[in-house]
């Protein structure tokens, strides 16, 4: 982004109006902003797709609406910033609340700017102010030994085998992954309102390195599937980001009974799939490289035997 502030704008499709004139002032006042209008091509994973978006800016601005409250996608977004900005470099997650929508609970804590409809210019310049405000705290704090990054955060190279240069001349050689333990500030609130679910809470749990793309989905594959699980076992609630698994609808007191042994079993199984994965590819470029010396030598050796004169 060169030295430009990078701004990831979560909303409601409903929204997307809000959404293109946020994303326009704030581009007139010199930030980079993302929105997932054009971003997206065929056969790309949202979910990848956003997370690497969101660690890649320094802010994340959440359009809190009546739409968005009751869109899993802007929850989980939010979730990711969340759990990202606990990170040492983290994004910053900004709310914005949209005329009189009720906050969220995850949110209550946290000043959300209010932006009224018919007349948004002087939360637009505030929003602007405080972003300036943010990242001016974030380089002093980086001055006084605190290492913050002027941009946004970025994900440290994954330390798994995907991410190094395929050679068929050296055998893969994988790290595996485990989970060090639970975020503490990350832990959500539970909304305790009587209602189905309102007991459970977001809960991300630190890995011991920030795995690839390809990791992530499969764990997630394997959470849905675990090969032994207990009766209390929730498909669908866990996601990866940087290097935090998300479980998005339980608590801590379920996750130590029932979904700790889960965890550590996904986890080593994911292991195994990742090097299984590696050993194969290795094993075809070492396939292709042998055939492709065997045709060198063959081409050698007959051009060699040819004569023309």
């Amino acid at each position: 982004m060169m030295g430009q502030i990078g701004v990831f704008i979560s909303y409601a499709h409903e929204d997307v109006g809000i959404a293109r004139t946020l994303k326009e002032s704030l581009e007139s006042d010199g930030f980079e902003v993302w929105i997932d209008e054009g971003a997206m091509r065929a056969g790309d994973s949202l979910f990848q797709t956003i997370a690497t978006a969101i660690h890649d800016m320094e802010f994340v601005v959440a359009l809190i609406s009546a739409a968005s409250v009751d869109s899993n996608w802007c929850q989980r977004e939010i979730s990711l910033a969340m759990t990202s900005g606990l990170n040492r470099e983290g994004v910053k997650l900004l709310p914005v609340r949209v005329g009189d929508v009720a906050i969220p609970v995850t949110l209550e804590d946290t000043f959300c700017l209010p932006l009224e409809l018919n007349s948004s210019g002087g939360a637009l310049e505030r929003l602007a102010s405080d972003i300036r405000s943010h990242h001016a705290g974030r380089i002093a704090a980086g001055e006084k030994g605190e290492p913050l990054p002027t941009t946004g955060y970025r994900a440290p190279p994954a330390q798994t085998a995907e991410s190094q240069p395929l050679q068929p001349d050296i055998p893969p050689v994988l790290k595996p992954i485990r989970i060090v333990g639970v975020v503490k500030e990350g832990v959500g609130t539970p909304r305790n309102d009587e209602t189905a679910g309102s007991a459970l809470y977001r809960v991300p749990l630190r890995l011991s390195t920030t795995p690839t793309a390809e990791w992530g989905q499969i764990f997630v594959e394997v959470w849905n599937h675990p090969p032994r699980f207990s009766t209390m076992h929730r498909p669908g609630i866990a996601s990866v980001a940087g290097d935090t698994i998300v479980l998005d609808g339980t608590s801590l007191p379920e996750l130590e009974k029932y979904h700790a042994s889960t965890l550590k079993l996904c986890v080593e199984r994911t292991n195994e799939h990742v090097a299984e994965r590696y050993e194969k590819r290795y094993r075809e470029a070492r396939r292709k490289a042998e055939a492709e010396e065997a045709h060198k030598r063959e081409v050698d050796e007959i051009a060699d035997r040819i004569k023309f004169d």
